[in-house]
């Protein structure tokens, strides 16, 4: 019995140590994941030679202040861990290019992060932040910026200026409106508003010139005008599960590389008539527009055009027969244009 106590008071006691970075002096990378370590010694100011440090899956809350002295640490990982306050240690490791603090418990950024001036990407997504600091605009140099599953309201205007942002994820958040002046994202190629309550878009939207993957699905649209002319690299583009009755494209000639377009899950009648010229479209999801009853028969200049394009029409309610020459019922795909459709099973 005395032998079982003596050995737990052993492992609390390994467990509350600090972590000892002896014999890793010369390391410049260091990969610590899922070590359950709860704190770092002050002896870590000793590794000067390490540019990647990996400290994901642990127990952390804080780290020592000897952090600041990695003054060539350019990749910091601290994701999914047990941090409550933002560890403001790690502002004076100037050359980090990469931080990674996703999965962790973090309310707030501080204004200071203004500090990390060559950082070029920020991981924060699963925290609970409510707000983020303005002070962002001055990461001049960030190309990624992770702000998903948090409880944003609101974001600010500011990250409009981060003019080498690459990759903006806004996911699953709290989102309303966006006051973003996106003319100014020239570098910008992936967007990710999903799962936010978004029920109108910023005009400026346009001008993402550069934009391949755009994310607008389960938001709050109900009618949505999407300049598509203007977004010439767009090549994917998810506007699933709203509430959708009405969406245009616009009505300029356009030539677009969209190869996925999915608008499942909302409430089409019709679809608008500009699908036609997306002669590059490899993927039209349709799933769940149970208000849609036909399809234009226009639809087929995209069957004769790409012998990749695919329609799926699962969990929908086509009627049996179309109009000749105008739309199609799904009775009239199975017969004509089966290997481009894929359903669940009829409905008719």
């Amino acid at each position: 019995m005395c032998f079982i106590f003596d050995l737990l008071i052993c492992l609390q006691a390994a467990q509350c140590e600090d972590y000892s970075f002896e014999g890793y002096e010369q390391e410049t990378e260091i990969y610590l994941r899922n070590k359950n370590i709860t704190s770092l010694s002050a002896d870590i100011k000793n590794c000067k030679k390490v540019k990647t440090l990996d400290l994901s899956c642990n127990k952390l809350a804080t780290l020592p202040k000897e952090i600041g002295e990695l003054k060539d640490l350019e990749v910091l990982t601290l994701s999914s861990n047990q941090f409550k306050e933002f560890p403001v240690e790690l502002l004076s490791c100037s050359k980090l290019t990469k931080l990674f603090l996703d999965n962790n418990e973090l309310t707030e950024v501080p204004s200071s992060i203004k500090e990390l001036v060559n950082l070029e990407n920020l991981n924060l997504n699963y925290n609970k932040f409510i707000n983020f600091p303005v002070e962002i605009k001055q990461l001049s140099e960030l190309q990624g910026l992770h702000l998903g599953h948090n409880a944003l309201e609101r974001i600010p205007a500011e990250i409009g200026e981060l003019q080498q942002l690459v990759y903006l994820d806004l996911k699953n958040n709290q989102l309303r409106r966006l006051s973003l002046d996106f003319n100014n994202l020239v570098r910008l190629k992936f967007l990710n508003l999903s799962n936010n309550q978004l029920f109108q878009l910023p005009a400026e939207l346009k001008g993402l010139k550069e934009i391949k993957h755009l994310h607008l699905n389960h938001n709050q649209f109900t009618k949505l005008s999407i300049s598509i002319g203007n977004l010439k690299n767009l090549e994917e583009l998810d506007l699933s599960n709203n509430y959708l009755e009405d969406l245009s494209f616009g009505t300029e000639e356009f030539e677009t590389e969209l190869e996925h377009l999915n608008l499942s899950y909302n409430k089409f009648e019709k679809l608008p008539t500009e699908i036609e010229k997306m002669t590059k479209l490899n993927h039209l999801f349709l799933f769940g527009n149970k208000e849609l009853k036909f399809l234009p028969y226009s639809i087929t200049n995209l069957f004769s055009e790409n012998s990749n394009f695919l329609i799926f029409l699962s969990k929908n309610y086509l009627s049996a027969v179309g109009t000749q020459g105008e739309t199609l019922g799904e009775k009239d795909l199975m017969e004509k244009y089966e290997r481009f459709i894929i359903f669940d099973g009829p409905h008719y």
